[in-house]
């Protein structure tokens, strides 16, 4: 598709909006939403001079965040393309030989920043200032849906947990749900409770909340388990499609050789026995309490 549209002045992409107000490209494939390697090939048709050492820096951040340097400072991040910028040249000049591109969280992004990157610095702090660039500077949000929240309602707590408040170094709201749920379960630990109704199985075993909440400290609670429910809190996901996506964590885990707990194993003949929803719901519970804390 690119191939097809290279020549072009000018490229368009209608966009429509979903029942949330959330924008979407209609054209499959090649758009600004789609994956890295597609997002990499696209730069504006119509340039931006870099005229002085903030606009520099805004090319910089973007490629720091490019490769997965986004949890330190603004400047912490300028600092690592300084540090980096002989690799960079190097991937520019040769992304076949020099493939150190390709260990970025998003590297085709990374490597297109290089090529531009290439053409605006001369290295040892000099830059070309007046070179036109057209790659786009993506800015992020923090859980857009939160951030709304918390700027609607002054929530100084929300507010400093999705970066509506100046930091040096940016918050992680899925981070700190985590540490939350990760300390909840320490205090579940000596909860003798049973979980949820009894199992219609009588072979089944019905779980207390503290073998449960030991489960999970042994399988271990990360940003990543957590990230989906906080995203999706806002637009009216709830416990049971936390749950669904909690398993799906466990499962992505599992396929990249993560060990669960034994309890966790499907020992049924039963096809629609489903050994991980009594853990992913229980967690479901905790994570939404914790959001709310």
């Amino acid at each position: 598709i690119a191939k097809v549209f290279q020549e072009e002045k000018y490229l368009y992409f209608p966009h429509q909006l979903d029942f949330r107000g959330r924008i979407y490209a209609v054209p499959m494939f090649l758009h600004p939403q789609y994956a890295d390697y597609a997002r990499s090939l696209l730069h504006f048709a119509e340039g931006k001079a870099i005229k002085n050492n903030d606009d520099a820096c805004w090319l910089a951040i973007h490629g720091a965040n490019s490769f997965g340097e986004d949890k330190c400072s603004l400047d912490d991040r300028t600092q690592w393309i300084s540090d980096n910028e002989e690799m960079i040249f190097k991937c520019a000049e040769n992304p076949h030989m020099n493939t150190e591109w390709s260990q970025a969280d998003k590297p085709y992004q990374f490597l297109a920043f290089c090529f531009e990157w290439r053409e605006f610095s001369k290295g040892n702090g000099e830059y070309n200032f007046g070179y036109k660039s057209h790659i786009p500077v993506l800015v992020d949000g923090s859980c857009n849906g939160l951030q709304h929240f918390s700027a609607m309602l002054k929530d100084e707590i929300g507010g400093a947990a999705v970066n509506l408040t100046p930091k040096d170094t940016p918050a992680d709201i899925y981070g700190d749900v985590a540490d939350i749920v990760i300390q909840r379960l320490k205090e579940m630990l000596n909860d003798t409770s049973k979980f949820g109704k009894p199992p219609k199985d009588p072979t089944r075993k019905q779980f207390t909340v503290a073998e449960l909440a030991q489960h999970w400290l042994q399988f271990g609670v990360d940003r990543k388990t957590c990230k989906r429910p906080v995203m999706t809190l806002p637009y009216g996901s709830r416990r049971f499609s936390h749950r669904k996506y909690i398993q799906a964590s466990i499962m992505e885990r599992k396929n990249k050789g993560a060990e669960l707990p034994e309890d966790w194993k499907d020992k049924s003949l039963n096809p629609k026995y489903n050994a991980l929803y009594v853990p992913s719901f229980f967690l479901a519970n905790v994570t939404l309490g914790a959001i709310h804390q």
